[in-house]
């Protein structure tokens, strides 16, 4: 079921702010920098993590794992959350009941 109020553009970047800002929570609570998650992620530029936080960037599906690890949290639960952020639509059809 399409989400109401806004377009596609819109809920897409609403999606990818609140998921870096989700991700930055997730990174300071493990007591990690920027600067360290960049260099486990092996990213040429650890201002690519500011990147993400920032809602500027998208982290990539191969990252997610890792991150996951670095933060210490189980990867499907990891996943699943970020995904609601990030693809709400498709969040709901695989997880939500009742449509």
């Amino acid at each position: 079921m399409a989400r109401k109020g806004g377009t596609n553009t819109d809920q897409t970047k609403e999606g990818v702010a609140a998921g870096g800002a989700w991700l930055k929570e997730t990174r300071k609570a493990a007591g990690l920098t920027q600067f360290a998650m960049g260099k486990a992620l092996d990213f040429d530029y650890f201002t690519h993590v500011s990147q993400i936080e920032g809602g500027r960037s998208r982290l990539q599906t191969a990252n997610y794992r890792k991150w996951a690890e670095m933060v210490g949290m189980d990867s499907q639960q990891f996943t699943r959350k970020l995904l609601s952020f990030y693809e709400p639509d498709l969040y709901d059809l695989l997880f939500e009941d009742g449509e």
